[in-house]
């Protein structure tokens, strides 16, 4: 439903979460590389630095190997 909401309306969504039954439902639906995923680490240094995370195979394979990716 949102990913036809943000194609019809042609509006971005944002989310943050740390629940594994989000990023599953997400990676379910993500069947193009429009939806992205962002992981924020902390580097030693004390920067925090973005990963991204678009594409849908890598996500699934992530998610289903409880691959931390928030």
């Amino acid at each position: 439903m949102i990913f036809s909401l943000v194609k019809d309306l042609e509006i971005q969504v944002f989310a943050a979460t740390h629940s594994m039954d989000c990023l599953r439902s997400f990676a379910a639906v993500n069947n193009s590389e429009k939806g992205l995923l962002v992981r924020l680490d902390t580097r030693s240094d004390g920067d925090i630095v973005p990963q991204y995370y678009s594409d849908p195979e890598y996500i699934r394979f992530a998610i289903e190997k409880q691959i931390d990716l928030r």
